[in-house]
C-alpha cells in the first residue's frame, strides 16, 4: 500500500524535511532510521515494513508513506494456517494495516503544518 502526495513549485531542504519525518515517527514511539539516496531520503520504521520516501526533482516534491506488502505470500499462508494456529500471521497483518492507517492520517496533518 502506497499513499503519495506531490507538491509543485517548492524548494525545500530535504535533509531538514527528513529530520522532521524522523521526529514525527519518534514522537509516535518508533525508532526511525534515515537513509540518503540520490534524489531523496527514506525513513524506515518497524523493520522496514512501514517507511516514508521523500523525493525531489527540480521544484517537485514527492512524499510517500508506504506499507511494504511484499510479504503477501505470508498473508496467504496466514489464511491457510488460521485453522491450525489461530491465524497469528493474519492478525499481525491486520494490526499492521490498522497502524498504517492511523499513521497516515497523522502523518499528512503533520507534514502539511511542516511544509
Amino acid at each position: 500500500m502506497k499513499v503519495v502526495n506531490v507538491w509543485n513549485g517548492l524548494k525545500i531542504n530535504l535533509d531538514e524535511l527528513s529530520d522532521h519525518v524522523c521526529r514525527f515517527f519518534a514522537e509516535k514511539g518508533f525508532k526511525p532510521r534515515k537513509y540518503k539516496y540520490k534524489n531523496g531520503f527514506r525513513v524506515y520504521i518497524l523493520s522496514g515494513e512501514i517507511y516514508a520516501e521523500i523525493l525531489s526533482s527540480n521544484s517537485k516534491l514527492e512524499i510517500s508513506l508506504i506499507l511494504d506488502e511484499t510479504q503477501h505470500l505470508l498473508e496467504l499462508l496466514g489464511y491457510s494456517l488460521s485453522f491450525i494456529i489461530g491465524g497469528g500471521l493474519f492478525l499481525r497483518k491486520l494490526k499492521l494495516k490498522e497502524l498504517f492507517n492511523e499513521l497516515e492520517r497523522d502523518f499528512w496533518k503533520y507534514l502539511n503544518k511542516t511544509i
